[in-house]
């Protein structure tokens, strides 16, 4: 919600809830944190999915050989550039790139999930 309605950091939020908790309580947050962020990422993931390559070639002026081309280099890559959908500003568009680019679901979910997950867990190991 932070990054599509809301101009607010979810650190900040995470940082205060786990700030305020007892030990216990951090583990449930660092997993609903991680949960919640991983889903907002996997709602890029499907818009991304959703769009189609003509769109490119459309509004972007990109024509099917370049596509086909960032495809096979971003498949070189597999998985791991979407460990870095946590950061501001090109998270989002990474997420929604490996939809658009059709990527494996799988790969995608586990990459993203644990760059998220780290990042939480840094802000707890910070606190």
């Amino acid at each position: 919600m932070a990054a599509t309605i809301l101009p607010i950091s979810s650190e900040l939020h995470f940082a205060y809830i786990t700030n305020l908790s007892s030990n216990e309580d951090v583990f449930i947050a660092l997993a609903i944190a991680t949960l919640g962020n991983s889903l907002g990422g996997l709602s890029c993931y499907v818009l991304g999915h959703l769009g189609k390559w003509i769109w490119l070639e459309k509004y972007f002026k990109i024509n099917e050989e370049k596509i086909i081309k960032y495809k096979t280099k971003l498949e070189s890559f597999g998985g791991w550039p979407a460990f870095f959908c946590w950061l501001p500003i090109v998270g989002d568009p990474i997420a929604v790139t490996y939809g658009l680019m059709k990527s494996p679901l799988r790969s995608f979910l586990i990459y993203m999930s644990l760059g998220k997950f780290l990042r939480y867990l840094f802000i707890i190991y910070l606190i």
